[in-house]
């Protein structure tokens, strides 16, 4: 789920060592419930390949916490930054390629299967095979959701205290960002604490 300012909920898809330990297509399924499907991989292609991508639901509802992620994911490990990408399936038109994204989408809830460069770029290799580095990527990316979700719900407050906007309207905005009741709801008590009023 989204990270809120009280906590987060998070569930792992895969919690072994094992390469194949549960299948694509069910680890996107895993999503329901949730407000947030991310998966992350590395690429393969040429050994000079080296920018980050963040593959997004073709729905568009990813795109902006992407963009953070590829960005923050970019800087940390010293390689381009890619940005936003979507890639459509030509067996299912209008649909994600990626099974993982497709079925996240199915339950609906919107993703991003996130690439961290390519690891068959030596420089790559050599960065995400270090252990340090990758607590310092991990925290940065968790800074990047965090920063993300909190611009969500600030935008959302300051509409809510516009001449005008009615706190019905406030709600739904978060709502249509693709958000599960319980984030919505914790939302709310957050900016009720804070002095705002929201219609639920």
């Amino acid at each position: 789920s989204f990270p809120t300012r009280r906590s987060s909920d998070l569930k792992l898809t895969r919690e072994t060592e094992k390469a194949y330990d549960l299948d694509l297509n069910d680890r996107g399924l895993m999503a329901e419930g949730y407000d947030f499907f991310l998966s992350l991989h590395s690429n393969a292609a040429g050994a000079s390949a080296n920018k980050v991508y963040a593959y997004c639901c073709v729905d568009g509802k990813a795109d902006a916490i992407g963009a953070q992620l590829s960005a923050a994911i970019a800087k940390t490990m010293g390689v381009p930054d890619g940005g936003v990408a979507h890639r459509y399936s030509e067996d299912y038109p209008g649909k994600d390629y990626y099974c993982v994204l497709r079925n996240a989408k199915s339950v609906g809830v919107s993703g991003i299967l996130m690439e961290h460069s390519y690891h068959t770029n030596y420089y790559v290799r050599t960065w995400l095979l270090n252990q340090s580095n990758l607590k310092k990527l991990a925290k940065a990316e968790a800074d990047a959701l965090q920063k993300a979700y909190q611009t969500v719900f600030a935008d959302a407050a300051s509409f809510a205290d516009m001449d005008g906007f009615d706190s019905q309207s406030a709600t739904q905005l978060v709502a249509d960002a693709g958000y599960t009741n319980e984030t919505i709801d914790n939302c709310v008590e957050a900016l009720d604490a804070s002095g705002n009023v929201w219609a639920t």
